[in-house]
C-alpha cells in the first residue's frame, strides 16, 4: 500500500497549483538593453593609468519596443567613450574602480537625448572589470 502512494506523488507533483487564469501576482518582465562591454580610461593625477570595462544594461521603460531601441546601443556607447574621456569616471585617485552614480547619470542623460525622454528608466552596471589590478597609481593593492 504504501508502495503505490509513493508512485502517486511524483505524478501530483507535476500537476503543480491549478492551471487557469495566469498569476496576477506575476512581475511584468523586465525589458533592457545590454551594452556591448565598454574600456573606459582611469585618469589619476592627469595621467591614463588603466581601462576598466564595464558591463551595462540599460533598463526601458514599460510599452518600450527594445528591438527598435536596440539599433541605438551603438551611439550610446560612443558617447559613454567620449563622455569618459572628456572627464574619467573613475573614481578619484583610484585607477581600478568606476564612480557608479556619476557614470549612471551620465548614460541616463545621454539616453534620453539619443532615444528620447521617459523610454530609460535606470541603468544597472553589471561588472566593472579593471585590465590592471595592481601597480596602478592609488589603485587596490593585494
Amino acid at each position: 500500500m504504501r508502495r503505490g502512494a509513493l508512485l502517486c506523488i511524483p505524478a501530483l507533483a507535476l500537476w503543480g497549483p491549478a492551471q487557469g487564469a495566469p498569476d496576477s501576482s506575476a512581475k511584468p518582465k523586465q525589458v533592457y538593453i545590454d551594452l556591448q562591454p565598454v574600456g573606459l580610461p582611469a585618469v589619476v593625477h592627469g595621467r591614463l593609468v588603466n581601462y576598466i570595462f564595464a558591463d551595462i544594461r540599460v533598463v526601458l521603460a514599460r510599452g518600450v519596443d527594445a528591438s527598435k531601441l536596440q539599433e541605438y546601443e551603438p551611439f550610446l556607447r560612443d558617447a559613454l567613450v567620449h563622455a569618459g574621456t572628456r572627464t574619467p569616471f573613475n573614481l578619484p585617485q583610484d585607477g581600478v574602480h568606476l564612480d557608479e552614480p556619476r557614470l549612471k547619470a551620465e548614460i541616463l542623460r545621454e539616453a534620453a537625448a539619443e532615444v528620447g525622454p521617459g523610454k530609460v528608466v535606470s541603468v544597472e552596471i553589471r561588472s566593472q572589470t579593471p585590465q590592471r589590478r595592481t601597480g596602478i597609481p592609488g589603485g587596490a593593492q593585494p
